[in-house]
């Protein structure tokens, strides 16, 4: 790129950060992440959100790459450094540390580059286990992104589109939903009609713009519910965008208890 005959923008740092890190080439990501500093060029949103996407792998400060985290000054390797790096165990402090970095961006990047590193995020600290934390975070991304729809119900459709989410962010928005069908189950508050259907929206698997597995959503979706006995099966009628099952197989699902413990959320 560099002998290119154009100019080094952030965009093109960005870019072949994002190329570093996803391909797992740790040892030029550092040499770059380096010179993206030393040059004080801004870090883009999607180089943000591949860095912070790959301490989903990284499990220790040996590699080159979080060596120069560790030492960088950047607000994102700051970030990173203190939740990851630094062995953060308390946990209410590391709620506190990913909170106010999320805010950070809130006012100061684009919507959609917002959407990167939230996404980033939660994909990030659900691998990581912290499923909790990833429910919160969404609870934020749905006050300030309409993208990130709660559930829909009329008496024909459960609608839940999941279609802006990272995997992570996905699997915590289906099983909050799942959950607070379960608890309305138990409360003898939820009336299904005859007919009616469950549907869960992947959208477009291979246009979403978030870093890393994303074109895997909708596989990586249902192969979690098939592990978890649900019904909920790819229909040719709805179309590939879709997983689909009737409302009273799901209900039935649920109602026996068995998948409770795998989707708690604490």
């Amino acid at each position: 790129m560099k002998k290119a005959p154009f100019e080094m923008t952030e965009v093109a740092y960005g870019a072949a950060l994002v190329l570093y890190t996803e391909g797992n080439w740790y040892q030029q990501a550092a040499a770059l992440l380096q010179e993206i500093e030393n040059k004080d060029i801004p870090l883009v949103a999607s180089a943000r959100g591949s860095l912070i996407e790959s301490f989903s792998i990284l499990e220790n400060n040996s590699t080159s790459l979080a060596k120069v985290v560790e030492k960088s000054n950047l607000e994102v390797c700051k970030f990173l450094t203190s939740i990851f790096l630094s062995k953060c165990e308390n946990h209410q402090m590391m709620t506190s540390e990913v909170i106010s970095f999320l805010e950070k961006w809130k006012d100061v990047d684009t919507l959609e580059d917002t959407v990167i590193v939230y996404n980033a995020c939660m994909n990030c600290l659900w691998k990581k286990g912290y499923k909790g934390l990833v429910r919160k975070i969404l609870g934020m991304a749905r006050e300030i992104y309409a993208g990130y729809t709660q559930p829909q119900f009329n008496e024909t459709e459960w609608i839940i589109d999941v279609t802006n989410l990272s995997v992570g962010a996905a699997k915590a928005a289906l099983f909050e939903w799942l959950n607070a069908v379960g608890e309305s189950i138990e409360r003898n508050e939820l009336e299904v009609h005859d007919g009616s259907k469950v549907i869960i929206i992947t959208g477009d698997e291979f246009t979403l713009h978030i870093a890393r597995d994303n074109k895997f959503l909708k596989q990586v979706l249902s192969k979690t519910l098939e592990e978890l006995g649900s019904p909920f099966v790819n229909s040719e009628e709805e179309g590939p965008k879709k997983l689909v099952a009737k409302a009273e197989d799901v209900v039935s699902w649920i109602s026996q208890g068995a998948t409770k413990e795998a989707m708690r959320l604490d």
